[in-house]
C-alpha cells in the first residue's frame, strides 16, 4: 500500500445520497463498487464541502462544476487553476 502522506489517522467518507447523479456516476465509473457503509450521505455539494472543510481526516468527492477556490468563491468547471 503507497502512503500519500499525513497522519495516520481513520479516513471520515462524505459521498450524496443515492439518489443523485453524482453518486451513481462515482460509484460505476470510478469506485466499480458499493460504497462504504461508513460513508456520510450528504444532501449537496456545498454540505459534502463545508464537512470536508471542518474534518481534516475527511475525503468525498463532488460534481465536477463545483469547484471552491481558497475564498470560497464557487469556480467554473472549464477553468484551469
Amino acid at each position: 500500500m503507497e502512503r500519500i502522506g499525513g497522519k495516520d489517522a481513520k479516513i471520515s467518507l462524505y459521498g450524496r445520497q443515492s439518489n443523485s447523479g453524482t453518486y451513481v456516476f462515482f460509484r460505476e465509473f470510478l469506485v466499480k463498487a458499493d460504497y462504504s457503509p461508513h460513508t456520510k450521505e450528504m444532501n449537496g455539494n456545498a454540505q459534502i464541502v463545508e464537512a470536508i472543510k471542518k474534518d481534516k481526516d475527511g475525503i468525498g468527492y463532488v460534481a465536477v462544476g463545483y469547484v471552491v477556490n481558497e475564498k470560497d468563491e464557487v469556480m467554473p468547471w472549464n477553468k484551469n487553476y
